[in-house]
């Protein structure tokens, strides 16, 4: 159901997980004195930190980087030392190393030591997030920082207790933050970018790979190109390439846009796989193709010429598990027998799209026939998913504000036709004169003109830095989570409530259902965030509420606010009518290929899409290591809601849909 999973609904930043195909080879050294002076490292290479974003660098001056590696087996220490050239030192400037001693294909383990001046903060997760973190800690780390005119020497010693080994891989990279002299403009440099250059610290797949050698071994180039059974285009950014027989040795290799791949390893027996077990690894909005690779595939060669070139190696992709379709969807003949063939759906959807967990509740004739949960909060602490569970709801958090708000005009309290600025001045586009046209009606239904977030995310606006719309405000459909926390603040102002007391007041008691969080707390139990089956880690709950991105709940609390909706609990049916109206047609969202659905459109804050079995009413949410959709259809009053721990999650919600409305037989071409 590609109308339903709108990419529009990420609220973090697109983070990912490959290795950045970034590879060297760091081999013994004694014990060294921690003093960042570079006598005692004649008998290692430099690396260049070369891949730079941001602000352009001005010139060799403005900003140069790189680095020294080494380990000890007896100290059972990593050593490293970093040379920074810098044309200006500014307050904002630091460096920041990644290192991740499991590099295990299925768990995170990177923590990261953050220098400025010369103060060490290291960043690390708690045990019962990831265990590994236990092994590393300040009483290990011995470190100095050196300044002397523009170069930076950072030198350091990591004691990982048994994580060092011959012949093994670990994950290391560098983040190097530049500002200019304004403080505004930044320059960053990573050995190697991964997806965004960014918050490596929350996913080990995007560090670099140092691999551990007792002695600088005979290395041999290899090349090849890699192609996806059934595939065109190019599905992965990287292969993995794996000793045969030193398990611990394995390197990730970038691939360019065709597939092409070379490198430089010792020689030696190896296999080619694939990096991960899904195509398009950072697809996270339920629209590009997703389909899971043979990671157990292994494509041998010897490295021990002059000359290693493999050629083109396919890899196989396994076929997605369309035979547990039915012709019709099971919603309407939905009945006990019904929920183990659901059940079996669900289990098998899951494990092709690596969904570690699950809360599903399915709704018939206005009735919750069908609630439960699936997997684990998370795939290092295997603990299991429970109706207790909270999962992250993104941008299905809008939805319930746009309702507070329908409730609040038709109960006379707001008007959607006033300009917003009019009832409170948004100082940030006062350089904007079209902004002044903005009324609520087009918050809702985003034709705003604002950015989704102009000033870098919730709260971003107080900064007070300017902003610009991309169009005349109510000309076109524009996605923007920005505007609506500009319509919370009005709301409040005009209320004299917060948005916490108005989530009781307008939704919790006059609907009477369970209680929904915008604001975590201790005490709530948490889905913990996956990106390909990996845990993150950039927060469990806001402890800021955000209106259009903030709200905690699961499935078996949440059907029950779209059961109130089937029902038209807590305010007119004339404006139920005005709410689920279709007002816009939000753009490059095509007719479905079976022909289930088209003409995506949105009324007062919620989506609405014509389908063969009647009018969808729905929001979904990414905040892309979670993903939930609900889908309501107001004439039969039938649908299901859906919260994943997954960056997969849509693509888990898009065959749900399928499977309980509409079937695997195509269908009609709909009506002009």
């Amino acid at each position: 159901m590609k109308g339903i999973f709108l990419s529009l609904f990420i609220y973090c930043c697109t983070y990912g997980h490959a290795h950045n195909g970034k590879i060297t080879f760091a081999y013994p050294t004694k014990a060294k004195t921690i003093d960042a002076r570079l006598s005692d490292w004649e008998n290692e290479v430099w690396i260049a930190i070369a891949e730079n974003f941001g602000n352009p660098l001005e010139g060799d001056s403005d900003l140069s980087a790189r680095f020294k590696i080494g380990y000890n087996l007896e100290e059972n220490a990593l050593y490293f030392v970093t040379e920074i050239t810098d044309d200006q030192n500014q307050d904002g400037d630091y460096y920041e190393f990644y290192i991740n001693g499991i590099h295990s294909k299925s768990a995170n383990g990177v923590a990261s030591l953050i220098f400025k001046d010369e103060e060490l903060k290291l960043r690390i997760h708690e045990p019962h997030k990831d265990p590994f973190h236990a092994r590393i800690n300040k009483e290990g780390i011995s470190y100095k920082v050196r300044q002397k005119g523009g170069t930076r020497i950072v030198e350091a010693k990591i004691t990982l207790e048994g994580l060092l080994s011959e012949f093994k891989t670990i994950g290391v990279d560098h983040f190097i933050v530049d500002v200019d002299e304004s403080g505004e403009a930044k320059t960053f440099l990573n050995w190697g970018i991964g997806f965004n250059g960014f918050w490596k610290e929350y996913n080990s797949g995007q560090l670099g790979d140092v691999v551990l050698l007792p002695e600088k071994p005979n290395f041999r180039d290899v090349s090849g190109n890699i192609a996806f059974e059934n595939r065109e285009e190019q599905a992965q950014r990287t292969v993995r390439i794996i000793h045969q027989n030193l398990p611990g040795f394995w390197v990730e290799v970038k691939l360019d846009s065709l597939g092409n791949f070379t490198t430089k390893l010792p020689e030696g027996e190896y296999y080619l796989s694939a990096s991960n077990e899904l195509t398009n690894p950072f697809a996270g909005d339920g629209y590009s193709n997703q389909f899971r690779v043979d990671t157990n595939f292994r494509y041998p060669f010897r490295l021990d010429s002059m000359e290693n070139t493999l050629g083109k190696v396919t890899l196989p992709v396994f076929k997605e598990p369309n035979f547990l379709f039915e012709e019709k969807g099971i919603i309407e003949a939905f009945s006990e027998s019904s929920i183990a063939k659901l059940d079996a759906f669900v289990h098998t959807q899951m494990k092709y799209y690596g969904v570690p967990g699950a809360s599903i509740a399915v709704i018939k004739n206005g009735n919750i026939v069908y609630d439960k949960v699936y997997g684990v909060r998370s795939v290092l602490t295997q603990e299991p998913i429970t109706k207790q569970t909270q999962f992250q709801a993104a941008s299905v958090t809008k939805s319930v504000f746009a309702f507070i708000v329908n409730r609040l005009v038709d109960q006379g309290h707001f008007d959607l036709d006033t300009p917003l600025h009019e009832l409170l001045p948004f100082n940030n586009y006062a350089n904007d004169p079209r902004y002044t046209k903005i009324t609520g009606r087009m918050v809702l239904n985003h034709t705003t003109g604002m950015p989704n977030w102009a000033f870098g995310g919730p709260g971003g606006y107080a900064s007070e830095a300017e902003g610009e719309l991309n169009f005349e405000p109510g000309t076109q459909f524009g996605y923007s989570g920005e505007a609506f926390e500009y319509l919370a603040r009005v709301i409040e102002k005009v209320t004299g409530k917060n948005i916490i007391q108005l989530l009781q007041d307008e939704v919790i008691h006059p609907l009477e259902i369970p209680e929904l969080y915008f604001v975590g707390n201790d005490s709530l139990e948490f889905a913990q965030g996956h990106l390909l089956s990996n845990p993150t880690y950039w927060g469990d709950y806001a402890s800021v509420s955000g209106v259009a991105h903030s709200m905690l709940t699961n499935a078996s609390n949440f059907a029950h606010f779209v059961v109130a909706l089937a029902d038209k609990e807590g305010m007119s049916g004339a404006q139920y009518k005005a709410m689920f109206n279709k007002a816009v047609l939000s753009p490059d969202f095509p007719t479905s290929p079976e022909f289930n659905y088209w003409d995506l459109g949105i009324g007062l804050g919620f989506f609405v899409q014509e389908t063969v079995v009647g009018k969808a009413v729905m929001h979904g949410g990414s905040n892309y290591d979670f993903q939930s959709e609900f889908v309501l259809y107001p004439e039969s009053k039938n649908g299901f809601v859906i919260f994943t721990n997954s960056n997969t999650g849509h693509k888990l919600g898009q065959a749900l849909g399928k499977f309980l409305f509409y079937g695997g037989t195509k269908k009609g071409k709909p009506k002009p």
